[in-house]
C-alpha cells in the first residue's frame, strides 16, 4: 500500500511540473551573470481591420532588448493558415543581427491577401536566446473584404457644346 502511494505520489508530482512548463509564460532565459534575457513589445497584437481582396497590408511591432546582453533571434514563423479563412501569405522580417541591450528593432508582418474573404487569426512564433523554441509571442487578425473596383469619374463630352455656341460666338465677334 505504501509502494502503491509513494508511486502515485511521484507521478503527480511530474504531471505538475510538465503541465505547470506548458503555460503561456514566457520563461525567464539568463545569461552567464544570471540577469534576464528578455523583449519588451510595445504591444504584441495587433488587428489590420479590413484589408480589400488581393490586397497587402503590414505592420510593424517594435521591442526593445530590455536585459543585459545581446538578444539574438534565430527564427520567425507563423502558425499555418486556417482552413476556414481565407487563403493568404505573411512575410515576416526581423533584425538578422543581434540587438545589444537597451536598444530598439522592429518585427515587421506583411499580410498578403491571395482570394476569397472572411475573417483571419495567426499566432507568430520567435525562437531566441530569450525564449524557449517556438515561443508565441505576437498575434494578427483582420478580415478580408471584397474588392471594390474603384469607378473613374466621368469626363464630360464638351464637343457638342463648343459646336452649338460656335454661330454664336462668330456673330458676337463681328
Amino acid at each position: 500500500m505504501k509502494k502503491t502511494i509513494k508511486i502515485l505520489f511521484v507521478i503527480s508530482f511530474f504531471s505538475v511540473r510538465i503541465f505547470a512548463q506548458t503555460g503561456n509564460d514566457q520563461p525567464v532565459a539568463t545569461d552567464s551573470n544570471g540577469s534576464p534575457l528578455q523583449f519588451t513589445f510595445h504591444d504584441n497584437i495587433y488587428d489590420f481591420g479590413g484589408i480589400e481582396k488581393y490586397a497587402t497590408a503590414s505592420y510593424k511591432f517594435q521591442f526593445k532588448n530590455s536585459g543585459s546582453t545581446p538578444l539574438v533571434i534565430a527564427d520567425i514563423h507563423s502558425s499555418p493558415n486556417y482552413a476556414k479563412g481565407p487563403e493568404y501569405k505573411l512575410q515576416i522580417n526581423w533584425p538578422k543581427k543581434p540587438i545589444k541591450p537597451g536598444k530598439k528593432a522592429v518585427v515587421t508582418v506583411t499580410f498578403i491577401s491571395v482570394a476569397d474573404i472572411g475573417s483571419f487569426e495567426n499566432d507568430i512564433y520567435i525562437t531566441s536566446n530569450a525564449t524557449t523554441p517556438n515561443y508565441r509571442l505576437l498575434k494578427i487578425s483582420g478580415a478580408v473584404t471584397p474588392f471594390v473596383e474603384k469607378m473613374k469619374e466621368p469626363t464630360p463630352d464638351l464637343s457638342g457644346y463648343f459646336e452649338f455656341l460656335g454661330p454664336a460666338i462668330k456673330a458676337n465677334t463681328k
